[in-house]
């Protein structure tokens, strides 16, 4: 069956230790609301080593969102995230005699990365980057152009959220 040799293929391609690493070194850097630019950063790189041309554009001061372009000859399909924590205040008193005191340490306990931003959003970010990864070992081609666009501060009316690229930022990223 199509079905089961294409999931045999997939299992086969992925680089779990990859992914775990990636996801690993995402979850150390610390990007609360305000401070994501080391995170954006981190990402373009990420995304620049996979082939894709990147931009990393600054809004709010020296705040930066990150975009990455696979050009295809068919419509695009943007994969969004947001590169924004919420604060980690209180996060040490909760666990205080527990592994997962620091909120940046990415801790494996139970079969779970324990930190902050791992499942908001940086787990889904870097699920993203790793499918892609797949997709270019596999030698699959979309066929759809693909953007990533990986912003801070990402709700409606927030400076993030307000920063989009220009058709002259598109241009040259494609």
């Amino acid at each position: 069956m199509i079905a089961d040799t294409l999931h045999d293929s997939l299992v086969r391609a992925q680089d779990a230790d990859a992914d775990l690493a990636l996801l690993r070194a995402a979850l150390a850097i610390p990007s609360v609301t305000g401070n994501e630019t080391l995170f954006a950063r981190f990402l373009e790189g990420q995304l620049a080593e996979l082939g894709l041309k990147t931009r990393c554009d600054k809004f709010a001061g020296d705040r930066e969102n990150v975009w990455a372009v696979a050009p295809g000859d068919r419509p695009n399909l943007m994969i969004l995230g947001h590169t924004d924590t919420v604060h980690v205040r209180g996060w040490e008193d909760h666990w205080h005699d527990d592994p997962r005191h620091d909120p940046f340490a990415a801790v494996i306990k139970d079969g779970s990365v324990w930190a902050r931003g791992a499942s908001d959003l940086k787990g889904g970010i870097c699920a993203a980057i790793a499918g892609y990864r797949m997709l270019k070992k596999m030698a699959l081609n979309p066929g759809s152009g693909l953007t990533f666009a990986f912003i801070g501060d990402e709700e409606s009316g927030e400076p993030g959220s307000c920063h989009w690229p220009t058709l002259d930022t598109v241009s040259l990223l494609r």
